[in-house]
Formats: C-alpha cells, sequence, structure tokens
C-alpha cells in the first residue's frame, strides 16, 4: 500500500516537453543575429516578440538564413505587418 513507507519513484509525465529553445521562449523579446540573409532582409538587430514555431518540411515556410534542422521560430513585425520565420541560432534573448 502506497505511503506505509513504500518506496515509489516520481515521474514527471505532466511537464511540457523541453527544447533547447527554451531561454528564447522564457524573453520577452529576441534580437535577430545578424547574417548575410538578415542584412539583406533589414532583420540583423531588430528586436521583437517570438510568436510561433513550426517544421518548415510541414508548413514550407519560407526561412531567413541557413537552418541547421527542420525547425524555424516565427517573429512579428508590426511595422511591417508581416512575420518572419528564422532558425534558432539565428536568435538571442534581448536584455
Amino acid at each position: 500500500m502506497v505511503g506505509q513507507g513504500d518506496d515509489f519513484e516520481i515521474i514527471d509525465g505532466l511537464v511540457e516537453k523541453r527544447t533547447p529553445y527554451d531561454a528564447l521562449f522564457a524573453a520577452p523579446e529576441v534580437r535577430i543575429c545578424s547574417s548575410a540573409e538578415t542584412e539583406a532582409a533589414g532583420w540583423a538587430g531588430v528586436v521583437r516578440e517570438i510568436r510561433g514555431e513550426t517544421k518548415p518540411s510541414d508548413s514550407r515556410v519560407e526561412v531567413l538564413g541557413v537552418p541547421d534542422e527542420d525547425y524555424a521560430i516565427n517573429v512579428w513585425s508590426a511595422e511591417r505587418r508581416e512575420p518572419a520565420w528564422f532558425p534558432p541560432h539565428l536568435l538571442e534573448p534581448a536584455d
């Protein structure tokens, strides 16, 4: 009977899946890093909110920059009235 000295293991099965990008999603805003693609598109250095994530192979979104994996993060710009998709290595938490 549990509760009478029996050993048991607590399994954290209800927690959302963690990713290596949790720090990006925890930040109120992210800064787009400089690359040839972000410079050419005018996004380098821009600080904005993250609005989503996707697998480009499923959603067919255009990603600015060269992705290391099949994963992209959406950043929204109210001034441009457009979203942009970036590989995670081109984003950093903004201070």
